[in-house]
């Protein structure tokens, strides 16, 4: 095959990849509830109660964002916890981050996807939206697993990547895994800005 002809298959790929849109949301109604949902990064681990990213991000948007973070919490654990939180909280949208434990303990990467995907299936079942949050591989890498983008698209909800950018830099981390509150803040504004992407919220967040 000619080296021009495979030069412009791969710009190609990379230009589809890069203009993938994000999947749309209903939007919100003015009095919708939040359910950040999952583990000791929702939780807020090396900040406080009110600079965690559930509390940054109810700042930044004109709704509550409820803190069900639960540290140390695998996806096997959450079913449970996650239908008491709905019944408890009817939200209008769930921000589900949750896998980060699975992986470092090396639980199996089509365990996490099964487990994600029975709670995002209980999700919409009431009528919530649900907005997806990667957890990366903790390693030098901080690679992202390939099912989180799988259950993106098999589900069509918004995906943010954004964690690895953040963990790679020594001025957003408390420890080797969990934010400080800059860190927390960041992510904040950057899942503020895929709900607004996903039109799940107007575009009014800075």
């Amino acid at each position: 095959m000619p080296k021009i002809k495979i030069l412009f298959l791969i710009t190609l790929f990379l230009f589809s990849a890069c203009s993938k849109e994000t999947p749309q949301l209903t939007p919100l109604s003015s009095t919708a509830v939040i359910l950040a949902f999952g583990d000791s990064l929702t939780f807020g681990t090396g900040a406080t109660p009110v600079t965690n990213y559930p509390a940054a991000l109810e700042k930044l948007i004109s709704h509550p964002v409820i803190n069900a973070g639960n540290p140390g919490e695998e996806t096997s654990q959450s079913m449970p916890r996650l239908i008491s939180e709905l019944e408890k909280n009817h939200p209008q949208l769930v921000i589900l981050f949750l896998g980060g434990n699975d992986l470092i303990r090396k639980r199996p990467d089509q365990t996490i996807k099964n487990n994600l995907s029975e709670m995002i299936k209980k999700i919409k079942s009431t009528g919530a939206r649900v907005v997806l949050v990667a957890a990366p591989r903790f390693s030098l890498s901080f690679a992202i697993p390939d099912f989180y983008q799988e259950l993106s698209d098999e589900f069509n909800i918004p995906l943010d990547t954004s964690l690895p950018s953040l963990e790679e830099q020594s001025k957003y981390k408390s420890d080797m895994i969990h934010l400080n509150q800059a860190g927390y803040a960041e992510l904040a504004k950057n899942i503020a800005q895929l709900l607004e992407k996903s039109n799940a919220i107007p575009a009014t967040t800075k």
